[in-house]
């Protein structure tokens, strides 16, 4: 359901969705809960996929309804294997009126299985369990520019920093995801190759994959959260800085959680993604490979983190400033 304000004369309600989500239904509320079909606009996801809706009449400025929005789609998580999931689609998983730009209220029901959970913006209000489902609500009250969350298993590790009046929480995954499998497999595999004189090395020609193979203890197991300290210390000193330089932050709490890719992070109001590689040790970092990888991992907390002050708490007017965001950061 969105609450929506019109600001200018309106008939014609643009929402932003992914193009692999499908709109089912649109239905104006009346004050009374009674829903008007109405009918809307969204071609094919590989066509024009820019999504509206139509009203029955043309909306005066500052008049206010309610919209509800039927949708569906399998897109939106990717399966990464052992309980650990990554979100395909970011600021338009569900129907907007503009991330970033329209700033909003956020009522949040998830409903996942029962072994699962979400970690959202916004704070939890409650969590429950009922035939095989896991319920949680999240609701952002103060306004906030985008909605966004994370999926999976997760371990929690939280502290609370009275100095600066705000808690942090650090989730990671206790699964292998599949692409650490593949890793491992392939690296075990060309080293038995190269100790059978199999694969030579040749510094004119190298192997794409010659960095993998390395001398000493082969990789063991992966275990991401013995690093939970590492990220929640990195997270509390950089709300510290932030603090002391920008004041508060718009949130008094922070998640922050582990992400199955690889090579990036992202920052949502109170909910940061970090890379999976923020959580492994310099020395399986090197075994995978990444020994070049120490520069992103020690900076990428902080520049998310630094988010929640530029970006989130200030924004930006046009595209031609989103830089500003990014810079700040």
């Amino acid at each position: 359901v969105v609450t929506m304000v019109a600001k200018s004369p309106t008939r014609l309600v643009p929402l932003d969705l992914a193009t692999t989500l499908r709109l089912s239904g649109a239905s104006l509320l009346s004050a009374d809960g009674t829903a008007t079909p109405l009918p809307f606009v969204q071609e094919g996801e590989r066509d024009d996929a820019d999504l509206a809706v139509i009203l029955p009449r043309v909306l005066g400025v500052g008049e206010e309804i309610r919209l509800a929005l039927t949708y569906r789609g399998n897109k939106v998580l990717i399966d990464a294997g052992e309980g650990n999931f990554y979100v395909g689609a970011r600021t338009s998983w569900y129907p907007n009126l503009g991330a970033w730009s329209d700033l909003a209220t956020f009522d949040l029901t998830y409903r996942v299985p029962e072994k699962n959970e979400v970690v959202s913006v916004g704070k939890r209000e409650s969590a429950t369990s009922t035939g095989g489902e896991s319920i949680a609500i999240w609701k952002a009250t103060t306004p906030i520019r985008v909605a966004g969350f994370n999926y999976g298993r997760f371990k929690m590790l939280e502290k609370v920093d009275d100095a600066i009046g705000m808690t942090f929480r650090v989730y990671t995954n206790p699964g292998t995801p599949d692409i650490i499998r593949e890793i491992k497999a392939m690296v075990s595999a060309m080293e038995m190759q190269a100790s059978q004189g199999g694969l030579g090395f040749d510094p004119d020609n190298p192997s794409p994959f010659g960095n993998l193979i390395q001398t000493g203890p082969s990789i063991g197991k992966i275990t991401t959260e013995r690093l939970a300290d590492s990220a929640l210390v990195d997270a509390q000193n950089g709300a510290r800085v932030a603090t002391s330089y920008f004041g508060p932050a718009s949130s008094r709490e922070i998640s922050i959680t582990q992400q199955s890719q690889w090579s990036f992070g992202q920052s949502w109001p109170s909910l940061v993604y970090l890379p999976y590689i923020s959580f492994l040790t310099g020395t399986m970092r090197a075994q995978f490979g990444l020994q070049n990888a120490g520069n992103f991992v020690d900076e990428v907390g902080f520049h998310e983190i630094a988010h929640q002050w530029w970006g989130h708490h200030v924004g930006w007017q046009s595209y031609r400033d989103v830089w500003l965001s990014e810079g700040f950061a």
